[in-house]
């Protein structure tokens, strides 16, 4: 059967209410939901705040607001929203200047005021979408510190995922000079992610930027990653009841890509380490410690304490996987690892490490002497050398170098 031209005209319009309709109930049922979120954000006093919330506006699909955050100091902090509702949610606020963390961006020092804005989106089955927090170009100058810096716009996005929580900072460019103009650091297009996993004790953290230029050293880019991970073996049915055997490494990378300083200009200085030996117990007081560091003043004294004692007790170990200086076809290398040993003559060991470094990187006077003590031996156009660090002292392919000095504050455990 053919619709005729009226037949066209009212099925459309039929489909326009009925869509009309559907669209005014989302909508009313997104404004009910985010009524219901408010109500129990409130209830939940986040972070042991007390919410204040106080509508200004209210439509059937948008609502204006100042809710303000209060600790038992004061106020923390202060937001002016809207929120618009309609195929999701979409909530925009504004920090209040003038109370409360708002202060900090209240013409900080002798800069200017920023601008800046809070983005909340949430689908229309109430599910949140990643939180943007967008800042303007701003200029901080802290004379006490004699520091001034000025930051292009940037933008921080927080991930909130059942997998773990993540947020990252990208930063279009960043200048600092001292109050004379000296410059001090500039980079560009940096970025910055913090990653929080269910499954791990601490997060992770990468930091990326472009060229940058630091007083004395400069490079075409920068690159640091840490991260939190299992121990290569897997846990035992020990490890799994025993909270103080080693479970963890932390991974620390960096990498300089084309660095300049003081002459040298390779293609890439990098390096890659891993703390191993951690338990759960020791990554458990220790975060406890670190969040005490602002009202314990102990907190700092205990922390070095937990490293120090896990080194002599012979938990720990620093394990240097590689650092590298490339140069065209060439890399220097070193690798070893500091690590509290006893052999069977009970002498203590703090650690050994291997060096390579190709002959074309060092003049042949500069390391004539060693060569001639047996420090160093040239192998197949490499310099190379075994260091091995006791209480005894400090060896290179075991010849007498140095005393071990302040090692012999970290003797192991017998």
């Amino acid at each position: 059967m053919a619709l005729s031209k009226k037949g066209w005209i009212s099925a459309g319009v039929g489909a326009v209410v009925v869509l009309a309709a559907a669209g005014y109930g989302l909508v009313t049922y997104e404004g009910r939901l985010w009524d219901q979120t408010v109500s129990q954000i409130i209830a939940e006093r986040p972070g042991g705040a007390t919410l204040a919330y106080v509508e200004s506006g209210r439509t059937w699909r948008t609502r204006d607001f100042r809710v303000t955050a209060e600790g038992p100091n004061g106020v923390i902090a202060a937001w002016t929203g809207h929120a618009a509702m309609g195929w999701g949610t979409r909530t925009r606020l504004k920090l209040d200047q003038e109370v409360g963390f708002g202060q900090l961006f209240n013409a900080p020092g002798d800069g200017e005021d920023i601008t800046e804005e809070l983005i909340l989106d949430v689908t229309p089955t109430g599910k949140p979408r990643p939180v943007r927090w967008r800042l303007g170009s701003m200029t901080v100058v802290e004379r006490d510190a004699n520091l001034v810096c000025s930051l292009e716009p940037m933008e921080l996005t927080i991930h909130l995922e059942e997998k773990g929580n993540w947020g990252k900072v990208d930063l279009k460019g960043l200048a600092c000079t001292d109050l004379q103009k000296k410059p001090l650091l500039t980079a560009q297009k940096l970025s910055a992610k913090l990653v929080y996993p269910a499954d791990r004790p601490l997060a992770a953290f990468e930091m990326k930027t472009g060229p940058f230029a630091m007083e004395d050293l400069e490079g075409e880019g920068f690159s640091l990653t840490l991260s939190t991970e299992p121990m290569a073996a897997k846990k035992s049915e020990k490890a799994e009841s025993d909270p103080k055997a080693p479970v963890w490494e932390e991974r620390l990378s960096v990498a300089i890509v084309k660095p300049k300083a003081e002459g040298e200009n390779p293609d890439r200085v990098s390096a890659d380490l891993r703390l191993t030996g951690m338990s759960d117990a020791f990554m458990k007081e220790m975060v406890e410690v670190s969040n005490r560091f602002a009202s314990d003043l102990a907190a700092p004294a205990r922390f070095f304490e937990l490293w120090y004692e896990g080194y002599v007790n012979r938990e720990l170990a620093l394990v240097l996987d590689s650092m590298k200086y490339v140069k065209g076809r060439q890399t220097a290398t070193l690798t070893g690892r500091f690590e509290a040993t006893v052999d069977e003559k009970s002498v203590a060991h703090f650690g050994s490490f291997d060096l390579s470094i190709p002959e074309s990187f060092i003049p042949r006077e500069t390391i004539a002497e060693p060569m001639l003590n047996g420090e160093v031996k040239l192998i197949s156009g490499v310099y190379q050398s075994h260091i091995d660090i006791n209480q005894q002292g400090i060896f290179m392919n075991g010849q007498f170098v140095s005393n071990p000095g302040f090692l012999l504050l970290l003797l192991p455990a017998r």
